[in-house]
């Protein structure tokens, strides 16, 4: 019994090993790269800020201004995870211009 144990948590050091450093749990690099082309597909450098709301607001993302940033976020509630969809938009100082987009997404796990 105890072998059995130890022969499986030693199947399993890797795949969690693996999950540590790819990111968050459930989350692929190709994921992580689809997202970051959806962004910069919709909101580039350059969108007037009220335009970059809009586009993403249109995709079920809520969004919010303060003062030099804009943010926005959706949420997807999955049957094993719960991720933050979340698109960081640095803007001018007339708040006009999107100037820099910073894409990520947080995940985590329903089940421990």
């Amino acid at each position: 019994m105890i072998h059995s144990v130890t022969r499986d948590l030693t199947r399993l050091l890797p795949v969690s090993l693996l999950f540590a450093l790819t990111g968050c749990a459930g989350v692929s690099q190709n994921e992580y790269a689809e997202f970051d082309h959806y962004v910069a597909a919709k909101v580039s450098p350059g969108v007037p800020t009220a335009q970059a709301v809009q586009i993403l607001s249109q995709d079920s993302y809520k969004c919010k201004q303060r003062g030099a940033r804009a943010e926005c976020h959706r949420h997807e509630d999955g049957f094993i995870k719960f991720c933050r969809y979340q698109v960081l938009m640095i803007v001018d100082t007339k708040q006009q211009t999107v100037l820099k987009t910073r894409p990520d997404i947080l995940c985590a796990k329903k089940y421990p």
